[in-house]
């Protein structure tokens, strides 16, 4: 329903879908993603670009990177605070279910171009690389950047290497929504 709103909102203020870019940062890339998918769904068409900095893309307890990259994480909680926080998430529908872990869903049409960002140190990394996959199978242009040593949501800190991944969002935008000004 908010997405609906916000698209005649934007709409009666004369943007246009195409210039615009749907974003999100760790669980709300997992809200990103399912914004764009329920615009797909429901025939609202589709954003520009969509940029996902480590986003929840598969929340359910597969996820090796849950267990792998656990104690390397300095930013996502423990595991039981986490589980709190995804099953907050998920609003009582089942960690496999595809409108919770967007990378088990049908992302054959409709998807715009995407970039997905994350850090190696991210414990919710699996499923950004599931994602990843999912779309690059489908056709969808997407594109994934991977930082080594780097946590969830890292561009938003002062480093050199946030400078480096908020620069080639910006540019990723720029190409998508203002081709040939770039």
């Amino acid at each position: 329903r908010v997405s609906r709103n916000v698209l005649l909102f934007l709409k009666h203020k004369g943007y246009r879908r195409m210039y615009l870019a749907v974003c999100g940062v760790g669980p709300g890339g997992g809200l990103a993603t399912s914004v764009v998918l329920n615009m797909r769904n429901h025939g609202f068409g589709m954003p520009g670009a969509v940029v996902l900095w480590s986003p929840w893309a598969d929340l359910s307890k597969d996820s090796d990177s849950r267990h792998s990259l656990a104690e390397w994480d300095p930013v996502t909680p423990r595991e039981s605070s986490l589980q709190n926080a995804i099953d907050a998430y998920a609003a009582g529908l089942g960690l496999e279910d595809a409108r919770v872990s967007h990378a088990r869903r049908d992302l054959r049409s409709g998807i715009p171009h995407t970039l997905i960002q994350d850090g190696t140190r991210n414990s919710m990394l699996s499923g950004g690389l599931m994602l990843y996959r999912s779309l690059d199978s489908t056709g969808v242009s997407v594109k994934l950047d991977l930082y080594e040593g780097m946590f969830p949501g890292f561009q938003r800190y002062e480093m050199e290497e946030a400078e480096k991944a908020v620069a080639e969002s910006a540019d990723f935008l720029r190409e998508r929504l203002m081709p040939g000004k770039g």
